[in-house]
């Protein structure tokens, strides 16, 4: 992709990097990205959601789980946060966490504030509604490639 590559002016403010508004949002998982080995005694799974439709439709939010970290309660919050994922998708069981690739849900998005900085945290996870679905998968039927 990067082949012959010719650089052109780099200008960091063209980017929006701002977190999307607080709401909720119908989001694809895109990626997945399973962790390879542990780092410092942390165990982190990375999940790539897009938003679909509305002001901040194409905006990514990024979701963290961990599997091992020397925090219990933060291995217990991911366990929930992945037991939303896997019934907002109808998903009981999983032979991988990319499994969760490709599905379609709804989030409830917040905003947390941490001294000076403002994360985001997906507070709910749900499934879409039949009329949801159809109207997504209508959508991609128009995609012309």
């Amino acid at each position: 992709m990067f082949s012959n590559y010719t650089a052109s002016k780099y200008n960091p403010k063209e980017f929006d990097y701002s977190l999307p508004a607080e709401g909720v949002y119908t989001v694809n998982i895109l990626e997945v990205n399973p962790p390879k080995e542990p780092k410092f005694g942390e165990e982190k799974v990375v999940i790539k959601l897009l938003i679909i439709g509305g002001e901040y439709n194409g905006k990514f939010i990024f979701d963290s789980l961990y599997s091992l970290h020397r925090s219990n309660a933060l291995v217990n919050i991911s366990k929930h946060r992945l037991n939303g994922y896997c019934a907002a998708l109808c998903k009981p069981k999983l032979t991988s966490i990319t499994d969760l690739i490709g599905g379609y849900l709804k989030i409830v998005y917040k905003h947390r504030k941490v001294d000076d900085k403002v994360y985001g945290d997906i507070k709910e996870y749900m499934p879409l509604s039949k009329e949801e679905q159809e109207s997504i998968f209508a959508d991609e039927k128009d995609i012309p490639f």
